[in-house]
């Protein structure tokens, strides 16, 4: 069991570093501001295994399941890799002119979960409706990213 778990450990790490340097060459190629794409892309990517998940989950009546794995793979992915990215690599966090991008998708959401979390913590009942909202608000957040990339506005290719 433990040559597995080494054996997954290199392999993820594998595929991230191919996955960063995918999106890193495509880019490129599209004349694209790497930070907004990896912004749309990365989170598709490492959250869609979760979000299927969940949906058999709840399909099955296990909503309180579902609403766990959502939640602990986001609170997960926003602190470990954040807080080894710090650890190891401070001089590439560095605010920049084009870091507002960036900054602003955080600021979006921050809004969208407040959009859903306050509502459910008054009644104690998840709505679909709040989860709506939540969704409304990734599509402005792609709205923004596509007026970036058509405009140039977030500054050219990375």
């Amino acid at each position: 069991m433990t040559v597995q778990v080494v054996a997954a450990v290199i392999l993820i790490i594998l595929g991230a570093v191919l996955f960063v340097d995918a999106v890193g060459t495509i880019g490129e190629a599209l004349h694209v501001n790497q930070t907004l794409l990896a912004l749309i892309i990365s989170p598709i990517a490492t959250e869609l295994p979760e979000a299927f998940n969940s949906v058999i989950w709840v399909r099955e009546g296990k909503d309180t399941l579902a609403m766990g794995n959502i939640t602990g793979a986001m609170a997960f992915q926003a602190t470990i890799p954040t807080a080894i990215a710090l650890l190891f690599a401070p001089e590439s966090w560095v605010v920049t002119g084009g870091s507002w991008s960036a900054f602003l998708s955080a600021g979006i959401a921050f809004l969208s979960t407040a959009v859903i979390f306050v509502p459910m913590a008054r009644t104690n009942r998840l709505r679909g409706r709040g989860l709506l909202a939540g969704g409304a608000f990734y599509v402005a957040y792609l709205a923004f990213v596509i007026g970036s990339i058509v405009t140039g506005v977030a500054g050219g290719s990375g």
